[in-house]
């Protein structure tokens, strides 16, 4: 009875569960890229300035 019961169970969790999953890794996707855009800028200065340290030697 369980066999019968928990397939079609698995196959409906499947169904819902995978474009939830989906969505989710859109939403932190875009996430991830908007901190990265904000932050792209600051990690360009801190990695030219870094450099202009050791060219410098300081």
């Amino acid at each position: 009875m369980r066999r019968i019961v928990g397939v079609p169970v698995l196959l409906v969790a499947g169904i819902v569960m995978i474009p939830w999953l989906a969505g989710n890794g859109l939403v932190a996707a875009f996430a991830i890229a908007g901190r990265a855009t904000v932050r792209l800028p600051l990690l360009l200065v801190s990695a030219v300035d870094y450099a202009g340290e050791v060219a410098i030697g300081r």
